[in-house]
């Protein structure tokens, strides 16, 4: 692992993303490596069904996930 002590931004990421994979998947959490399937199934069975299923963490990360449509945005503003 390499971290640029010149990219203090980078380093607070690192450091904040591996914290919060320690803290949600306990022993399973592997320093550095990607484990965002298992992250997202944990935060699924934490959280209410109703308010966060399993197809929105799984739209989220497709390599190209649905956008949208600025009048969509400004009508909820």
């Amino acid at each position: 692992m390499h971290i640029d002590i010149h990219e203090p931004q980078a380093m607070r990421q690192r450091a904040g993303i591996n914290h919060f994979k320690k803290m949600l998947l306990g022993s399973r959490h592997c320093p550095e490596e990607h484990q965002t399937q298992l992250v997202m199934n944990e935060i699924v069975q934490l959280s209410d069904k109703r308010v966060l299923d399993l197809r929105n963490w799984q739209n989220w990360f497709i390599p190209e996930p649905p956008r949208a449509r600025s009048d969509a945005i400004a009508c909820s503003d």
